[in-house]
């Protein structure tokens, strides 16, 4: 308020700040993230870098509370991005990066996770932040567990043990020796995976810390049931139970007891005023109801207020038994995400490896030497190309971080480079692909090899769903400040149903390739991705037996 009073317009947004600060206090989280937002719009009005980075922390740590993971990511990555331009020391930048891998990890996306931690422990190691290495050793030991790198996780923990000794922080220790189980869980070695475990519980029993004792009475449920000894496993998961009842008992205990002395003094105040009041008794008695109705009311208060808190303790619980089952989800998914990247890198390498296939076969009719050294130099490229594909491939969340690599590139000869590959295979079907280009040369600037993918899975497609003995036209139209890219085939066309997901990966609609080639679901959803991220749209047109004709527009 003084702040405001006198103009100052820093005092006005970190105001708004405490305000954050207060509301994340009273666990009004939203109002929180409102106030921290004003915070960050009123530190870049004021053009003040060291309190934007402090908005950014303030509402990171506000998203990954509430969950909202999607909204911490892009402000993590921006900041990190722009690191040396606001002039973020080391520990700030990995203090960034730290909790950029708490954000993949909980989005379930572990490689970059990995990533992340990864560039966060070289900043910290030379740096030499001791406290901070250890905390981070923590959680990439945790998320190498989660990878199935148990060597790895085991290695870290044992770290961070010899670096504490047997004095250090008792929590710490706790910690590390709960991986260094689940290290030796995943490589069998049971007899001291549950050794660490054991000895983790007896320091969590000695500092009579009830969270750590739940968190780890529910994996060693996890670990007896994994080793067939159930009678324990059943133990184990009751012990861990009542740790959570007594968790939400021991603050309800708390408040319920202030409430009793509260109580109890004002019984004792009355009774007080009772014995030094001899005159007036009708008066007494008039006071004597009011208070006994103050009472009755404070009574039915406080037996409100434990009925509500029942409620919400049980609603905690099967929030919890819930949360239990979406780590069972995620485990699932992670595999289903191993598989998808299979998918991925497989749909890639079909169009090379089927323009390898026709070469040789080519090279086996022919054995002149002029066609022995035009099928190396085809080989080579086309070797190159699916190089290069698996790179992007196993890339696709780092493209997040990186900048394109723009290049001014006359976009017809690029044109002509795929399509000189693609009229190998469309040969085999008799197909004859026109260029209908818009003028002789066009300059474009532009990331090379993602145009290449583009024109390469449309022309692809279009051979693929195109009847034998027909066309297929690639056709440029140039206006001025974009550049229009037609791929018009006369196939089987698409139904309108298919067309609404047409772009979504892995849909395969219900049309079948012409010629019984195979199909994963993936190119288009590809081609729709590297659109956008060149800054472009595609859309398709088409009817049922009619062909069809994809168009991509991009800036000039």
């Amino acid at each position: 308020l003084t702040g405001r009073s006198q103009k100052n317009s820093r005092g006005i947004y970190y105001a708004d700040r405490f305000r954050g600060f207060y509301y994340d206090y009273k666990g009004d989280m939203a109002t929180s993230v409102d106030f921290f937002l004003k915070f960050l719009r009123g530190a870049q009005d004021a053009n003040h870098q060291v309190d934007v980075t402090s908005a950014i922390s303030d509402l990171v740590y506000m998203y990954i509370s509430m969950g909202q993971y999607d909204k911490a990511k892009p402000l993590l990555t921006n900041v990190i991005k722009e690191a040396q331009q606001n002039n973020l020391n080391q520990k700030q930048l990995s203090s960034f990066y730290n909790n950029l891998g708490i954000v993949y990890k909980r989005m379930a996306k572990i490689d970059s996770a990995a990533w992340a931690y990864n560039k966060s422990l070289e900043i910290k190691e030379s740096i030499n932040d001791t406290r901070g290495l250890m905390d981070l050793k923590i959680n990439l030991s945790s998320l190498y567990e989660s990878l199935g790198d148990y060597d790895r996780t085991i290695e870290l923990s044992l770290e961070n043990l010899e670096s504490l000794g047997p004095d250090g922080n008792s929590s710490d220790i706790i910690f590390n020796l709960i991986n260094v189980a689940a290290g030796f869980t995943g490589i069998e070695r049971y007899k001291e995976a549950e050794d660490n475990f054991l000895k983790a519980d007896s320091i969590a029993k000695s500092i009579d810390n009830l969270m750590l004792q739940e968190q780890i009475s529910r994996k060693l449920s996890s670990f007896y049931n994994l080793t067939g000894q159930h009678n324990q496993a059943y133990d184990q998961l009751l012990q861990s139970t009542n740790f959570k009842s007594k968790l939400l008992n021991e603050q309800s205990n708390k408040q319920i007891a202030s409430l009793r002395e509260e109580y109890e003094a004002e019984k004792r105040e009355l009774e007080n005023t009772q014995l030094s009041t001899e005159l007036g008794i009708r008066n007494n008695q008039i006071k004597l109801f009011v208070v006994f109705l103050i009472a009755l009311l404070l009574f039915t208060s406080i037996i409100t207020w434990l009925w509500r808190n029942n409620k919400k303790k049980n609603e905690l619980l099967a929030q919890q038994n819930n949360q239990i089952h979406q780590q069972n989800d995620k485990l699932i998914q992670l595999n289903q995400e191993k598989n998808n990247l299979m998918s991925l890198v497989s749909h890639d390498l079909s169009g090379p490896f089927t323009a390898i296939k026709v070469w040789a076969q080519g090279l086996q009719a022919v054995a002149s030497p002029d066609t022995i050294d035009e099928t190396r130099l085809a080989l080579v490229k086309i070797s190159d190309q699916a190089l290069q594909s698996i790179d992007q491939a196993l890339s696709i969340d780092r493209l997040e971080l990186q900048e394109l690599k723009l290049t001014n590139t006359n976009l017809h000869k690029l044109l002509d480079e795929v399509i000189t590959d693609a009229v190998i295979i469309a040969d085999r079907k008799n197909i004859k692909i026109n260029r209908l280009y818009d003028g002789a040369d066009q300059m474009i600037t532009t990331e090379v090899s993602m145009i290449k993918r583009i024109i390469n899975n449309l022309t692809s497609n279009a051979i693929k769903y195109s009847h034998p003995n027909t066309q297929i036209d690639i056709i440029t139209k140039i206006s001025k400040d974009m550049i229009t890219l037609h791929v018009k085939d006369q196939g089987i066309g698409i139904s309108p149903e298919d067309q609404k997901t047409i772009f979504e990966r892995y849909d395969q609609g219900s049309g079948l390739p012409t010629s019984g080639e195979k199909s994963h679901g993936l190119g288009l959803s590809i081609v729709k991705r590297l659109v956008e991220e060149l800054g472009g749209i595609i859309s398709v047109k088409s009817e049922a037996d009619q062909g069809s004709t994809f168009t991509v527009r991009l800036p000039l």
